[in-house]
Parts: C-alpha cells; structure tokens; sequence
C-alpha cells in the first residue's frame, strides 16, 4: 500500500498497515526477535509516517496483539474453524426445518414454543457472532479486497472504535504524602496487625489516584525525541552484524558525566548524547528519578505560578509521563522496580518520611501551597549550607536537592528539554527492563502505555541487537 504521511488516512488502509507489522513482531512476546531486514523496513517506514499515523498504527498493532493473546480470535480466523461453524449453523436451521415439518396438533404447545425459542436464540446467537466476526479488525486487516465488504457491510467495517485503554494512571509524591495524614490510625495499625500494610497502601493509591488521556501530543514528545537521536535512515539491504560496544558508547551519561555527578559537581542535567546503552547502578536511576519527578512537581508550580502557557502546557504533559512512572512503581512494583532494585526503597522511604514531617508541622493540607512552602524553606537552604548539611546527615532524601534543582532550572533556557529527554529515556529503558511476559499480562495490570512504548521503541530499532545493527551501519557510513 501507499504510505500516505498526511494526518486523515482512511482506518481501513491503517489497518492494512498495523496488520504487517503485527505479524513482523508479534514474536516479541516469547522473545523472539525480528530479521535485520525487517526492523531496518519496518523503522523507515516510521520515518516517513505522520505522528497522527504512527500514533493509530501502533495501537491498532497493540490491538492485535492483546487480542491474539487473551482472545480466542486465533482459533476462529482458522479455516477449520470456519467449517465447523458453518456445519454448526447448518444443524440449527435444519433442525428448525425438522420441527416445523414435524409438528402435530396434539403436541404439547408448551413443549413446541419452548423449543422455538431455543432454537430461535441460537441462530440469533450465531448471526450476532458471525456479524461480529466480520466487522473486526481482523478480516478487514488480512484480506486486501476490503471493497466488498464494505459495500455489504458499510456501517460495520468502518465505524470507530476504541482497541486499547488510551489512558496512563496518574500519582505524584506530594500528594501521595499528603493524602497520607487523611489516613485512619486505628485503620492501618489493624492492618499491621494482619501484615496487610502493602494491600491497604494499594487500596490508598487506588482510591486516590486519577487517569489521563494518552493524547497525540504526549506520543508526539516520544517521537520527535526518537527522530532527534537517531535522524538518518537505514539501507533496507545493510549487511550490518550486531557488534559490541564499550559500556559507555551509547550511554546517555558519558564516564566523565557520572564522576562529576558523584563528586557533585554537576547538576543532573542530562547530557544529550545518543542514548540507551547506559547500565547505571541502581542507587542512580533510582535517585535521579525520584529528584527528576520532584523538581518537574516544582517546576509545575513555579510554571503555573509565572501563567506562561506555552510553558505550562509542556511541562504538564511531562508531569504526566512522569506521574505516570511513578503510579506503576506504586502499584506494579513489578514492572520498573526491578531496574530500580533496592535502592528506590530506601531513596523513596526517606524521602516520604522527609516530605511528611514537613507537611506535619506546617499544617499543609494542600498542593499549591506545599510546593510554594517547599521552595521557600529549601532554597534558604543555599544561604546557609551547614543547615542543609545537618538536614541530609544520615538520610537519603532528595527533597532539598530537588528543590534547589527546579529553581536553578527555572531560569535555564533548556531546562524543559533537559527534563523531557530524562522523562523520556526512563520509560524508555522502564519499559525494556520489563520481560515480554510482563507486557503480555491482562490490561488491567495497568502497564498498557508502557507495551505501546516498548512497542514504538521496537520499531525504531531500538531493541537488544537492533540498536547494535543500528550503530553498526552508521560506523560503516
């Protein structure tokens, strides 16, 4: 087919599109990866999409695979399956011939309409099953003559339709810490009592949490962010093998980077280099993230508090992803905290406790005020070090250097690029420290944006080895 980059593609040719792509990659679950020749196609083929497009293409492939994984669609797109229900709904009908043929006046007429009724719902049952069989987008996928279909069955083959959630949880730190004081004592003693702690806290995060949208302009950030790293297109042909590269080749953080960033003599700002390759430790990813998330909560408010628009709504899509983040931490420990490993317990819990003794003494109850409180107590921090100093002995907190950093940044001029390239290559590398396994669990796991990540990053290459070949092609070059 065509590759149309405008923005109004007709769903059917999407569909045409997403369907390859799902056959390409729908090995990826049981981690199997895709031929060279295949994802060098499949992320040229992206390069020249529009962001609207790539956006349905993908989650109409996500559609698929959910559907092939929890469905039985599998079983009935088979042409065996197609003969027995054709056998199935023969014996209906003549078994419906049969009765009224042999039907007599001393019958029982209860018996009569109850049987009718029977048999009445079934072949209802059937066509309604069949009619949903071939408005699906499996049929409308797979066969390239969709024309006739659409003739018969225009209303059913071409409505719209929602085939994936299109919505992220959304939590933050402050308000987790300051819902935390609404909290009944006798509530939470009784569940320590019954080592239940860890339910009713995801019970909490549950009743308090909210969901947002996944909007063309969220996908649009992780796009434009793929492009910038990795622009150039890639020969369909390239004899390029994976090759191994030196742990800080392709690594966000050059070696330089993290020994200024130990000795502090750097800020966290991300250093814009090509991406992915970095095997932090798990004390570091797990304390930039938390700081990273804190200073865009501050960052927000001091955004809002200027009223720049343009900037506020930049910085709240970045909440957004960010809040996101940290909702599956929360409740999918699953998921990112095995690359955040130990560490993020000890970082998160004495940064809770750090956040809640403030809220505790200054009757803070609500968000804009905690953030403007904050800021004033930890930026006076920097005319008197030897405070600041007492205040961190002993305690893992990043709260204070998290406030410091949202206001030195406030008046950088890249500070929202140096916090949307952070926010995107942590669910980037989040969604790839997750096993297939976990991407292929029931959408109600709640990691659903994530695999629609994984996904994308797939496409572009950006997957064990196909980096590699990326790499490799442009060292030929």
């Amino acid at each position: 087919m065509d590759l149309v980059p405008d923005s109004v593609v007709d769903e059917n040719k999407l569909l045409q599109l997403a369907y390859p792509f799902y056959e390409s990659f729908k090995g990826i679950f049981v981690g199997l990866t895709p031929s060279v020749e295949c994802r060098v196609s499949t992320r040229n083929t992206l390069m020249k999409l529009h962001d609207t497009v790539i956006f349905v293409v993908i989650g109409h492939e996500l559609g698929f695979l959910y559907e092939a994984l929890h469905t039985k669609v599998a079983v009935i797109r088979r042409k065996f399956s197609f003969v027995v229900r054709f056998i199935c709904s023969s014996f209906i009908v003549v078994s419906s011939a049969l009765l009224f043929f042999s039907v007599k006046k001393s019958s029982n007429k209860f018996d009569i309409g109850l049987t009718y009724a029977l048999l009445i719902g079934a072949m209802v049952l059937d066509y309604v099953s069949f009619i949903q069989l071939i408005s699906s987008d499996w049929p409308v996928a797979a066969l390239k003559g969709i024309d006739c279909l659409r003739k018969i069955f225009p209303a059913v083959t071409c409505h719209p339709r929602q085939r994936w959630s299109e919505s992220m949880s959304q939590y933050d730190l402050i308000s987790y810490c300051l819902k935390d004081d609404e909290r009944p004592v006798w509530l939470y003693k009784l569940a320590d009592f019954l080592h239940a702690r860890e339910i009713l806290n995801k019970i909490q995060i549950l009743l308090f949490s909210s969901s947002v949208n996944v909007t063309l302009e969220k996908v649009t950030l992780i796009l434009d962010w793929l492009r910038e790293k990795f622009p150039t297109e890639l020969p369909v042909n390239s004899e390029a093998r994976p090759i191994r590269r030196r742990r800080y080749s392709t690594g966000v953080f050059t070696s330089e980077y993290l020994r200024a960033y130990k000795k502090k003599e750097l800020s966290f700002r991300i250093y814009r280099e090509p991406l992915l390759g970095f095997e932090s430790r798990e004390t570091e990813w797990a304390e930039l993230f938390l700081r990273t998330h804190l200073v865009i909560e501050m960052f927000f408010f001091l955004t809002f508090k200027k009223g720049d628009e343009r900037l506020l709504k930049a910085i709240m899509n970045l909440k957004h992803l960010s809040n996101y983040a940290f909702s599956l931490i929360l409740t999918q420990p699953g998921m990112i905290s095995s690359m955040l490993g130990d560490a993020w317990n000890e970082i998160f819990r004495d940064t809770c406790d750090e956040l809640k003794r403030f809220f505790l003494e200054n009757k803070i109850a609500d968000y804009y005020e905690a953030c403007k409180k904050l800021l004033q107590k930890y930026c006076s921090y920097s005319e008197h070090p030897s405070a600041l100093a007492v205040t961190r002995s002993g305690s893992k907190s990043v709260l204070a250097d998290a406030c410091e950093e949202a206001v030195s940044l406030f008046d950088d001029v890249g500070a929202e690029e140096s916090l949307r390239d952070f926010v995107i290559l942590f669910l980037l590398r989040a969604s790839r420290s997750c096993t297939p396994m976990v991407h292929a669990e029931q959408l109600s796991k709640g990691g659903e944006f994530l695999t629609f990540i994984w996904l994308l990053q797939t496409h572009f290459g950006i997957i064990p080895g196909a980096q590699d070949i990326v790499a490799g092609v442009r060292r030929r070059d």
